[in-house]
């Protein structure tokens, strides 16, 4: 690493002023999932939700399940200082993703970090490769665990998924993590860390990537977002007005930015569908807004060492907040859609993303718009990107669905068939055991009942 860089950790451990833990779920009775087809690769294949109705009273268990609760917290940076409400898990409505049944089972998320306890309980037989010399560390810890956690103290956004952990301790130990990555087919490289005093300039590109190993470094992270998406928190600066290198280095590398996702921390007033409002805590997206989202980085998560007693342990957990905990918020809801959707690629499920986040809550002011797919254009602001993470959403279609038609694709309003009122319901009968493939404007997948297409005339009343 060269003498005039630094890495920086963000996310600093704050003061809680109040944090909900909840208690046993032993006197919660979950409702009975309603059935659905898990696996493989078709329309009719996977989890493709239209209508996530079937599903409500079940994500209601888990927002009042212990694990859920956990992240339920009110806090401040200290005495006088704003009081925040944080909930993460539903803020970004995860709980539908895990009401269906999905855990990023399959899916790779990559880490760079500046350090990990590999075998902490929320993830140690998920860790499929370390690269490089990796040290226990509180910061990677939490990270991991975020992504990817599962134990009986919390459940993290893809609690399936398995996790590729490299530090950040030279440009060296990056490459490799990025290179392991590609191989591994992640789809997401995490990293919740900067450097300091890099601007997205041409002066702060030349510092970072000048020499051979900064070479080599750009280019393991060009080869990789060529196929996954790297994801960047942005700076815990509120009052920035210029964006660190890494989260907006699309501007100076433009080929990157169709595997490039820039995350900032942000809470949220929300319901069971959309935020509401939001309260943004970190640096704004600035000149990454384009390819920028929030999520609400506040978090109880591993620990690398017990947080009263400052001894090693793999059962502990603490509390924190900042963007280093939002991003891994995206990069396990990637590894969630991977899941869902098999048969598209991260950049598609980065698309999906961004066109889902939540923008019309109070305070989000368009200074853009982006045409994600055909025809459908997302607002962005450089405040928030493209609006906060919404799980519910990207799981559902988005823009205009077709319908596979002999003439192409039809959307899905045209494909009615009309019938006369001589044939009252038959057609729709007829058409009951069958189901259609369609699609949306990201080229998501759906089943939709054939029933559906049939439009019968009805007698007019005389």
């Amino acid at each position: 690493m060269p003498p005039f860089l630094r890495f920086c950790q963000f996310g600093v451990l704050l003061c809680v002023v109040s944090a909900c833990n909840g208690g046993s779920d032993s006197n919660t009775t979950s409702p009975t999932r309603p059935e659905i087809t898990p696996g493989g690769s078709g329309t009719l294949g996977s989890w493709y939700i239209r209508d996530f109705t079937p599903w409500e009273s079940f994500a209601a268990s888990l927002r009042q399940s212990a694990r859920y609760r956990l992240q339920n917290s009110s806090w401040s940076f200290g005495s006088g200082s704003p009081q925040y409400q944080s909930a993460p898990l539903t803020a970004a409505h995860i709980e539908y993703a895990h009401a269906v049944g999905l855990t990023g089972l399959g899916a790779v998320i990559a880490i760079s970090d500046a350090g990990f306890r590999i075998n902490h309980e929320a993830f140690a037989n998920r860790v499929d490769q370390v690269t490089g010399s990796v040290l226990p560390d509180d910061h990677g810890t939490m990270v991991a665990s975020i992504a990817a956690g599962d134990s009986p103290t919390m459940i993290g956004v893809a609690p399936k998924a398995t996790l590729i952990l490299g530090s950040y301790d030279s440009s060296v130990t990056l490459t490799q993590t990025a290179i392991a990555a590609r191989a591994a087919g992640a789809v997401a490289l995490n990293n919740s860390w900067g450097y300091t005093l890099a601007a997205a300039t041409p002066t702060g590109f030349n510092d970072i990537f000048q020499d051979s190993d900064g070479a080599a470094y750009l280019d393991a992270l060009k080869a990789y977002a060529a196929e996954g998406v790297v994801v960047f928190a942005l700076s815990n600066d509120h009052a920035l007005t210029e964006s660190d290198l890494m989260p907006a280095l699309p501007l100076l590398v433009p080929e990157l930015e169709s595997g490039w996702l820039a995350v900032g921390n942000a809470t949220a007033e929300f319901n069971t569908d959309h935020v509401t409002a939001a309260t943004r805590i970190s640096a704004a997206c600035l000149e990454a807004a384009a390819w920028c989202l929030v999520a609400d980085g506040t978090w109880t998560a591993a620990s690398a060492y017990d947080p009263t007693t400052g001894f090693s342990s793999t059962t502990s957990y603490d509390f924190g907040t900042g963007s280093s905990f939002a991003a891994p918020q995206v990069s396990g809801a990637l590894a969630l859609l991977a899941e869902a959707f098999p048969d598209l690629t991260p950049h598609q499920l980065r698309l999906r993303l961004l066109a889902s986040a939540d923008n019309s809550f109070a305070g989000f002011t368009a200074d853009g718009s982006i045409e994600l797919a055909p025809g459908f254009w997302h607002d962005y602001s450089t405040e928030f990107g493209h609006g906060f993470l919404n799980l519910k959403s990207a799981l559902m279609p988005i823009g205009t669905p077709t319908v596979a038609m002999a003439e192409g694709a039809v959307p899905v309003e045209q494909a009615t068939v009309h019938t006369g009122a001589s044939l009252g319901d038959a057609v729709s009968r007829g058409l009951g055991a069958y189901s259609l493939a369609v699609a949306d404007s990201f080229a998501g997948q759906f089943a939709l009942p054939a029933p559906a297409l049939a439009a019968e005339a009805a007698p007019e009343p005389l």
